[in-house]
């Protein structure tokens, strides 16, 4: 179920696809009330059929929105139109990690260094991130990073 740009999502206008997955699809949009760009996780109609993948999705939405840390994206809002149901959060411009890890890897202190902040926030609030993949948005600061869960596994996008 593709969203074409220009279709609205209440006050979200889609721009173009950023990337979909087994889960959904990721949409970069303009939120029209605050006027800033927002990324949009869409379940699909097959999906979101199934009372159990909705509760899930749903759930996914309540606790990320719970958390509270540089290393997560923040939810704005979940919502249902015209049997769509979305999920708007920040967006960040930044790049998957499969383009940020280079083909040869990366060095062991690197890797534990990021290990770390990807895994922290979840870990400390109870909330294990089942899906830490290639296809999540990192923003690098230095040696720092924010990890981004805006971007389906299956990206096909950049």
């Amino acid at each position: 179920m593709a969203l074409t740009s220009g279709k609205k999502l209440g006050p979200y206008l889609i721009e173009s696809l950023l990337g979909a997955g087994g889960m959904g699809e990721v949409y970069l949009a303009r939120d029209t009330r605050l006027e800033r760009t927002v990324a949009i996780k869409v379940l699909p109609a097959h999906l979101s059929s199934n009372p159990d993948l909705h509760q899930r999705f749903e759930q996914e939405a309540r606790s990320i929105s719970r958390l509270q840390h540089p290393n997560i994206c923040v939810v704005h809002d979940i919502g249902s139109e015209d049997g769509i149901d979305f999920m708007v959060m920040e967006y960040v411009a930044g790049q998957t990690l499969d383009k940020l890890i280079p083909p040869d890897g990366l060095a062991t202190d690197l890797a534990t260094k990021y290990a770390v902040q990807i895994g922290d926030p979840t870990i400390a609030d109870g909330i294990l991130d089942r899906l830490v993949h290639n296809a999540h948005r990192i923003e690098m600061r230095g040696e720092s990073m924010r990890k981004k869960r805006n971007v389906p596994q299956d990206e096909k996008k950049e």
